[in-house]
């Protein structure tokens, strides 16, 4: 969607498993659309075709996917593997300084996304979490207390 402040970036070798899955990326942007704010911040949500296993050694065999915000000065290591990082946040080659394009991400392991149901359920509660980041930043600071 042109202008919103969430954008996608879906990993996936089979043309037909990536059309369907971008689709159901669409749908659930869609349905979410008349919440989301109507500029800053933003998040990137990384839809992996495997497991980023250090996220679930951290979190648990069950995790399924995770919202990170705010992500600039965080340890990208700990947020995404790192064949995501150039979407995230790419090096500037003269100062090696991150450029970080967006506020928050949202990465999705790929045993999550296997189905559809999987993929449409965990996208939208990690949106929800985006949501009170965005909308109410203290209900969201008061759920993320460990």
């Amino acid at each position: 969607m042109a202008d919103s402040p969430v954008a996608f970036h879906v990993k996936c070798s089979d043309a037909e498993t990536h059309k369907r899955r971008c689709a159901r990326c669409a749908e659930v942007q869609l349905s979410l659309q008349s919440q989301l704010p109507a500029s800053s911040p933003t998040v990137l949500c990384l839809i992996d075709d495997v497991d980023f296993h250090w996220l679930k050694a951290k979190y648990g065999e069950t995790n399924r996917g995770q919202f990170a915000a705010p992500i600039r000065g965080t340890g990208l290591q700990e947020v995404v593997p790192r064949y995501f990082y150039d979407f995230v946040a790419p090096m500037d080659s003269h100062t090696y300084e991150l450029n970080y394009l967006f506020d928050s991400v949202i990465y999705l392991h790929g045993t999550t996304c296997e189905q559809d149901l999987g993929l449409v359920l965990t996208l939208a509660h990690k949106l929800c979490h985006f949501l009170q980041y965005a909308n109410a930043r203290g209900t969201w600071a008061a759920n993320s207390i460990p």
